[in-house]
């Protein structure tokens, strides 16, 4: 199984419970199974997480192996795709898909539809959202069906822990 992560994921796991500073275990496991063909993300979630931060840098050093290009045949096909059903669905108010349809969230999906991945974010399902089309809500649809689960999930399946190096001192 393949992991595709979305920006939030890191976002939050560098605002949250795996902050450089406390937990940087997570961020070696992000290298090691990156190394292992495990988990990915996109040149477009790159381009997103530049700002100066530690975040940046540590995406900066990761290089192409990590961020897939997502401009190949099969992800433009899956994109097409994807484009129509977000312009057919009624849900969706237009604003809400002309951002989704910018949005780097869109090319993950693609990618991970075209490619075979399942897709990390923190997002939660929201089907009777008209504003905002969420991850998840695309993922689930029969059309697509791109399996979609937290970091906790990809976690748990790949049965990671985190263990003290030392005991903490007094």
């Amino acid at each position: 199984m393949k992991y595709l992560l979305d920006s939030d994921t890191f976002i939050r796991s560098k605002n949250d419970s795996f902050r450089f500073d406390v937990n940087p275990g997570f961020w070696e496991w992000l290298v090691l199974a990156n190394k292992k063909g495990l988990v990915f993300s996109i040149d477009r979630i790159r381009h997103e997480l530049q700002r100066e931060d530690q975040l940046s840098r540590w995406a900066n050093h990761q290089g192409s192996g990590f961020f897939l290009k997502s401009d190949d045949s099969a992800t433009a096909e899956s994109l097409a795709k994807l484009a129509e059903w977000i312009q057919k669905h009624t849900t969706y108010s237009d604003a809400a898909k002309q951002k989704f349809l910018s949005s780097a969230d869109f090319c993950l999906i693609g990618f991970a539809h075209a490619h075979d991945y399942t897709v990390v974010t923190f997002e939660k399902d929201s089907p009777d959202a008209i504003s905002s089309i969420k991850i998840p809500s695309v993922c689930k649809d029969p059309e697509f069906d791109v399996r979609c689960v937290n970091i906790y999930q990809v976690l748990s399946e790949q049965k990671v822990e985190f263990r003290l190096k030392s005991p903490p001192s007094n």
